[in-house]
């Protein structure tokens, strides 16, 4: 028995894993004690976590996924809980080099409301 198992993109109970993730992660960040305003998630989420974050000092752990090492995550805050990758016998097909547009800045433009919004590109 694992305790206290945080399992992302996935049902685990009873030490079983079901209904895995199918589906590509590039950051996760977990927040403690605070709720982020809708705002600084739109802000923020498209760039780098910097020390400038109104809510840094409640960034928990930070996994960006090109730190890991073999099938292990590690985390980027000085908690150091780091994660493992499931179902991967081969650590170099569990990890490639993502297009996700991450950078120092973030521009966004959102509706008020996305009923009868659509995209196009």
């Amino acid at each position: 028995s694992i305790p206290n198992r945080f399992t992302l993109g996935g049902l685990f109970t009873s030490n079983q894993l079901s209904q895995p993730f199918r589906g590509e992660v590039d950051e996760l960040r977990i927040w403690n004690g605070v709720a982020l305003p809708i705002t600084d998630i739109r802000n923020w989420m498209c760039q780098k976590i910097q020390s400038s974050h109104p809510n840094f000092s409640y960034l928990a752990n930070l996994y960006a996924f090109n730190t890991i090492s073999g099938l292990n995550i590690l985390d980027s805050r000085t908690n150091l809980f780091n994660g493992s990758l499931v179902n991967y016998s081969d650590p170099s097909t569990a990890y490639f080099v993502s297009g996700a547009a991450i950078g120092d800045l973030s521009l966004n433009i959102y509706p008020g409301s996305w009923t009868n919004q659509g995209l196009s590109y």
